[in-house]
């Protein structure tokens, strides 16, 4: 069987739909160690699961091997300081709310 990035990226964009981060990333990682050339698209899917998570320690290891690869071009210092920013910030916010949801016993 002949399977290509692009086949890769369709799995890692099913899984992240379905809200399986840890499969998404899992399955980036095997397409990475096989390599196999992936767009930005396979990581965006990725990274937008993570976040979707509140896993943005992930969502930036992610973004990180995006750049290192080349599939995704950071050029600005200044916009990843803003994308950790408010990555950051959606995270704080998430545990924020969760540990109000347990004082008031909801869960």
């Amino acid at each position: 069987l002949d399977v290509d990035g692009a086949h890769y990226t369709h799995v890692i964009r099913a899984c992240a739909r379905a809200g399986e981060w840890e499969r998404a990333e899992a399955t980036l990682q095997r397409a990475r160690e096989n390599g196999l050339p992936l767009t930005h698209f396979a990581y965006a899917h990725v990274i937008d699961a993570c976040e979707g998570a509140n896993r943005s320690d992930v969502a930036m290891r992610v973004y990180g091997f995006g750049v290192q690869d080349g599939a995704i071009v950071h050029w600005k210092e200044e916009v990843m300081m803003t994308d950790n920013k408010v990555i950051t910030r959606n995270a704080t916010a998430a545990r924020r709310r969760e540990e109000l949801a347990g004082e008031r016993g909801v869960g």
